[in-house]
């Protein structure tokens, strides 16, 4: 994620812990990984962005299968922008703000599917993995359906 402080904001810790025998050599390592604010995933202040993945998948994944997902890349999805769905910011602002990590995420973005791929994960469920995220996309759009309807 994107903050004010922080490029590369993590919403994780890790707890790392490491076990040597009595002469000195490495036996056993575990790192514990735990989520530091799960509400950064809809609320995030203005300029700053939520995980990474939403951004990559929208920008790394081929028109085809965006469209499946029903998907648009350039589209401002309420989940993942700023405070901008507030109606005094511009929407070109903050598209034009998005607009510099594009190239970035879609390079990342293969780098997430190689190591998807690398600790085992088929093409079925990295698909899998891609509709979940869709569908958070989406739900995040909820709200602005009831703007419209209202």
């Amino acid at each position: 994620a994107v903050t004010m402080r922080n490029n590369n904001s993590s919403r994780f810790g890790k707890y790392n812990r490491v076990f040597f025998d009595e002469t000195g050599t490495l036996v056993d390592a575990s790192v514990t990984t735990y989520l530091l604010e799960s509400s950064r995933v809809v609320v995030h202040a203005k300029r700053e962005r939520t995980y990474h993945c939403f951004y990559e998948m929208l920008q790394g994944l081929p028109e085809e299968k965006l469209s499946t997902l029903q998907l648009q890349r350039d589209k401002l999805y309420l989940l993942l922008g700023t405070e901008a769905t507030d109606s005094q910011d511009d929407p070109v602002q903050e598209m034009q703000w998005h607009a510099q990590f594009k190239e970035r995420d879609a390079k990342l973005f293969q780098h997430l599917c190689s190591a998807l791929s690398t600790v085992g994960f088929s093409d079925e469920e990295i698909d899998s993995i891609f509709q979940v995220l869709a569908g958070l996309v989406h739900l995040g759009d909820l709200s602005n359906a009831e703007k419209d309807e209202g």
